[in-house]
């Protein structure tokens, strides 16, 4: 995967204002993830590319996310 010029200013973003740059344990299973949407068991990168969410947030969202 190449790594845009938005996931890029994300990551130092997030290194500016977050111990480890982000706030979740996600960048340790894919570094560069930045997530813009998510909908049921899917979720949409900042480059537009769509993803099935195998973790579920690691538990967090058993339902899925945004569950009406």
């Amino acid at each position: 995967m190449t790594t845009s010029d938005r996931v890029k200013e994300l990551v130092e973003r997030g290194r500016r204002v977050m111990p480890g740059g982000s706030s979740n344990m996600g960048p340790l299973v894919h570094p560069g993830l930045y997530l813009a949407s998510a909908e049921g068991a899917y979720v949409t990168d900042v480059d537009g590319k769509r993803y099935l969410d195998f973790l579920g947030n690691w538990t967090a969202n058993v339902h899925g996310h945004a569950h009406p």
